[in-house]
């Protein structure tokens, strides 16, 4: 897989809906497997594959980490994949703070909690084996849900390499920068002059 570079109409949100209707289905969608349904308050996600999804059920992650109101606007990508995909399984991703915004949202089914905190101590404290396990078994626990597609709505590095980490078959960012566009197959970026 490659990545491009889509043109946009200047509005974000506007182009990712747009993206969303006019994108078929994707073939590999049908040998992906899903994760369980709950909130993750553990850094460390423990999901086991359960029933394999179909390519009218993809399994879904939105990876938008933290400022509120980025989350709060972020979250109008919930309703148009629902429109495009009924019956998704969608995942967000996202650190402590932003939880209580999506932890109730019915359309999700599963909010998964980034501890950025606890890395940093481990790193500050340079404690790399304790850092290394933990990032090891994040990682394990995003693949074992074998995401179908990861939109990162954030655009950093950050949230690049945690979409990354997914092992994804399809990973789009919205105006990704900072070396995270590297990381995705296909990108919804601002014209040329925006």
């Amino acid at each position: 897989l490659t990545c491009s570079s889509v043109t946009s109409t200047g509005n974000p949100r506007r182009e990712m809906r747009g993206w969303l209707r006019r994108r078929p289905i994707i073939a590999h969608c049908a040998n992906s497997r899903r994760g369980p349904a709950g909130i993750m308050k553990s850094p460390v996600p423990d999901a086991t594959p359960t029933a394999p999804a179909t390519a009218a059920s993809p399994h879904i992650l939105i990876v938008r980490l933290s400022a509120i109101g980025d989350v709060v606007m972020a979250s109008g990508l919930i309703p148009a994949l629902r429109a495009r995909w009924p019956q998704a399984r969608i995942s967000w991703l996202t650190e402590p703070a932003t939880v209580p915004l999506l932890r109730h949202n019915p359309q999700l089914h599963e909010v998964i909690t980034w501890n950025r905190a606890e890395w940093q101590t481990l790193w500050r404290d340079r404690q790399w084996r304790a850092l290394s396990t933990a990032v090891r078994a994040f990682r394990a626990g995003l693949r074992k849900r074998q995401f179908d597609l990861v939109l990162d709505a954030q655009g950093l590095l950050k949230s690049g390499l945690l979409a990354w980490m997914t092992g994804a078959p399809r990973r789009v960012g919205l105006l990704s920068r900072e070396g995270s566009q590297w990381l995705m197959h296909e990108r919804i970026g601002a014209r040329p002059g925006d």
